[in-house]
């Protein structure tokens, strides 16, 4: 990977602090970041290269990992993975108003429970 570039976009209200180095998967890559606001409406739009559920697009349904966590006890990363489609191109429910293209939402409630963000905004 050359330059590899990852957008995160969240409803966090307050200072993001990042207290661990940042690298990109199994790349030894090591990322920086950068912080911007942007709008994201409830607006049908196409989004490009991005995750979706199995049942939007038409991309290839890949397991990918969601959540990598250290496990003290077993002394070794435990991995929560799930199915999910990669789309280079699909139909979406919200658009970012900067670039006007699609994004698919995710909804993170708990350990091993990321769901797909469905609600309007």
């Amino acid at each position: 990977m050359v330059n590899p570039i990852i957008k995160i976009y969240a409803n966090i209200k307050s200072n993001i602090i990042i207290n661990e180095t940042l690298n990109l998967g199994k790349t030894n890559c090591l990322a920086k970041c950068s912080f911007a606001e942007t709008s994201i409406n409830n607006e049908r739009s196409i989004g490009y290269n991005q995750w979706t559920p199995k049942n939007i697009g038409r991309g290839i349904i890949q397991r990918i990992n969601l959540e990598t966590k250290y496990n003290k006890l077993k002394g070794y990363y435990d991995y929560i993975t799930a199915l999910l489609r990669c789309n280079t191109q699909f139909e979406s429910k919200y658009k970012i108003d900067d670039i006007q293209e699609g994004i698919q939402l995710w909804k993170y409630e708990n350990e091993e429970n990321i769901k797909c963000y469905q609600e309007k905004l």
